[in-house]
């Protein structure tokens, strides 16, 4: 678990310029041959998800990677552009070009096979007590290899104005815990095939079958015995349960194998009073297994996970057998992607500000920004009319939740400072070593943060990224300006159709600032308890009765939401509808909800809502993202907070006898 932040979708993806399409609504997306008020989500966009069938190369397809497909071929050509020319050394585009040429040469990747890395396999062999173990778990930490664990440094979750260090479990190659330990069917077939794909990759390292099938077997052993002491995902959503303060000598008393200062010597740390353990029993369980399991079981081990880690920037040979597990038994999909969109999404990921500052120059309208701070500022108005209005808070609550309010700090399209990206070593040489400085140079500038004041202009997205999120330590929402195109924001449609995508998006983002974890954060961006014990019950009996609701969904018949994992993200969702409805209703087109297009602007709002939510997705994939994904399926996010507001019922004429209808009574309102 990395930094904490809540997006608007598990779905991040790059993206450059507008998707050419009709200004607003779609009617040839929608299905006018099912009543709205029996499946809207159908209604909505059934017939789009008839014409977009899953490409063979992806495991889902919708608005998210409509915006993104339309744009690659832009963003393909500046990595051409700066791989084809001869820049001075250091610059943006040198680094850029470097990457870029050291993953497109396939001839030496599938030279090299696992060579590149053999010198990291020879340290692990080199191993012989438990001492050197903990000692390279440490050192690989530095370019990114978090074997065993996770480490990072951010806000001090009740301190927010200091950083600190934060370990969180970590070690798994499965998806989740569940993965190892539930015997369902589907789980029990996985891990067949994660068997399976272990002995391979093990195989492609140069041992026999049979050697292949042991270490497969130690592998499977090793991680299953962390994965019971790991804490799992609903547990998780609780920030009290993963805010454990340690000193560091307390925390090494309490995992007497590890030495958690020679841990720190490694990573450059300076001396610090605290740090945060999101998950002390996994430390405790990770610290009875260096001690209890054989040495040459770690050194299988931690081959294994160096190579999972780095196994996608070698070889055809190692990469195809990465994706034929991950890709195929995993998420459904078909064929991979073609070389140059996989090499230029990891440089993409590996230098977003150097790509994102290339990318305003060229794609980012000065008109979006303005039109975005307009819709923020009448958002913000309307969110505090709303929470003055609430007949479940009392006064004193209500003022804190002012305050707060008042205090976001709104992003909009890309940083005013960049970050520096000089000290990063990327040049001709193996892809792998470049993503291992890239990594390298992410940790060094991430460890640089500790005992210095909090940089409140940073981001924790690239300009090009379409999404959205919102970070409760530094009470901010951010949108990067990939999300501000079609369908989320159109700059030619009308404000109904706005109000209802990029408003409710926006929204959203505020609400979970108010959601169940994000209250509990006060406007300073603390953990701290700032409401009435009764308005507390008030707000977690509306909130039980959406989880309820999300935990009465299933999908592909047979599988059950997890209505207290989604739960957040279903509140935000409901929010960021009512929120954005209200607002739409001051602009000249809501007051009049006149007609167009044949539709009233009612119904364009929310028909735009559900159009931001059209998605086809694998079996595969889908029933993943159950176990591990905080979002609910797209299939449901389109509908279910449309059934607590009364004016859809009235858009869309929906009578007491529908599928959908929900009684008055039933209907939840929160913010």
């Amino acid at each position: 678990t990395m930094k904490k932040i809540i997006v608007l979708s598990i779905c991040a993806l790059s993206s450059f310029f507008a998707v050419a399409q009709n200004d607003g609504i779609h009617k040839d997306y929608m299905n006018t041959a099912v009543s709205p008020g029996e499946d809207f989500y159908e209604y909505a966009v059934g017939n789009w998800r008839k014409m977009n069938p899953i490409p063979a190369s992806e495991s889902r397809w919708g608005s998210f990677n409509e915006v993104s497909e339309n744009n690659k071929k832009i963003l393909k050509q500046i990595m051409v552009d700066c791989a084809k020319g001869t820049f001075t050394k250091g610059t943006p585009k040198q680094k850029i070009g470097s990457f870029y040429k050291s993953g497109m040469d396939s001839v030496a990747l599938n030279k090299a096979g696992f060579s590149t890395i053999k010198p990291y396999f020879a340290q692990i062999d080199a191993m012989k007590t438990k001492k050197d173990l903990v000692a390279l778990l440490g050192q690989f930490m530095t370019f990114g290899g978090n074997l065993a664990y996770g480490f990072y440094i951010d806000q001090d979750q009740k301190y927010s104005s200091v950083m600190i260090p934060y370990y969180s479990q970590g070690g798994l190659s499965l998806p989740d815990r569940d993965y190892y330990l539930k015997n369902d069917p589907d789980k029990k077939k996985i891990r067949d095939a994660f068997f399976v794909h272990v002995s391979k990759m093990n195989q492609l390292m140069g041992l026999s079958q049979d050697a292949a099938d042991k270490a497969a077997n130690v592998v499977m052993a090793l991680e299953t015995k962390l994965a019971e002491g790991s804490m799992d995902r609903v547990t998780q959503r609780d920030p009290y349960k993963t805010y454990n303060k340690y000193t560091q000598a307390a925390f090494s008393k309490m995992t007497p194998n590890i030495d958690w200062k020679a841990q720190a010597t490694f990573m450059k740390m300076p001396k610090v009073d605290s740090i945060i353990v999101r998950q002390p029993d996994f430390f405790k369980k990770l610290d009875q297994l260096i001690d209890s399991e054989p040495i040459a079981d770690w050194k299988t081990y931690l081959k294994w996970r160096l190579a999972n880690d780095v196994a996608d920037n070698l070889s055809d040979q190692i990469s195809d057998e990465v994706f034929d597990f991950r890709g195929k038994t995993l998420s459904g999909t078909k064929v991979r992607k073609p070389r140059w969109e996989r090499v230029m999404s990891n440089v993409d990921g590996n230098l977003g500000e150097l790509v994102g500052q290339i990318y305003v120059e060229k794609a980012f309208r000065p008109e979006s920004k303005e039109y975005m701070v307009n819709l923020v500022k009448n958002m913000q108005t309307v969110f505090s009319e709303r929470i003055q209005a609430l007949d479940w808070m009392t006064a004193d609550t209500k003022k804190a939740a002012q305050n707060k309010l008042s205090k976001f700090m709104v992003k909009i399209g890309y940083p005013d400072k960049w970050k520096d990206f000089s000290a990063m070593d990327i040049k001709q040489q193996p892809y792998v070593l470049n993503v291992m400085n890239a990594n390298k140079w992410a940790m060094d500038d991430m460890v640089k943060k500790l005992g210095k004041p909090v940089d409140k202009t940073a981001w924790f997205m690239s300009p090009q990224t379409v999404n959205a999120y919102y970070n409760p330590s530094l009470n901010e929402i951010v949108f990067p300006a990939g999300i501000l195109q079609p369908p989320f924001y159109d700059y030619k449609a009308d404000d109904a159709v706005n109000y209802g995508a990029i408003g409710a998006v926006i929204g959203h983002e505020m609400t979970h600032g108010f959601d169940d974890e994000g209250r509990q954060y006060d406007a300073e961006g603390n953990l701290k308890e700032w409401w009435n014990k009764d308005d507390a019950a008030a707000f977690e009996k509306k909130a039980t009765a959406i989880e309820e609701q999300f935990n009465g969904y299933k999908i592909l018949d047979s599988v059950a939401v997890n209505g207290k994992l989604t739960l957040g993200e279903n509140l935000a969702d409901l929010g960021g509808v009512a929120i954005s409805y209200d607002a739409y209703k001051r602009t000249a087109q809501g007051k009049a909800n006149a007609t167009l297009d044949g539709m009233s602007s009612d119904e364009r709002f929310f028909i735009s809502w559900a159009n931001c939510w059209k998605q086809n997705i694998t079996p595969q994939l889908a029933k993943r993202f159950i176990s591990v994904d905080p979002h609910a399926p797209a299939s449901l996010r389109g509908f279910a907070p449309l059934t607590h507001h009364d004016k859809f019922y009235e858009a869309f004429k929906i009578q007491n006898d529908a599928k959908l209808f929900r009684k008055p009574e039933e209907r939840v309102k929160i913010w």
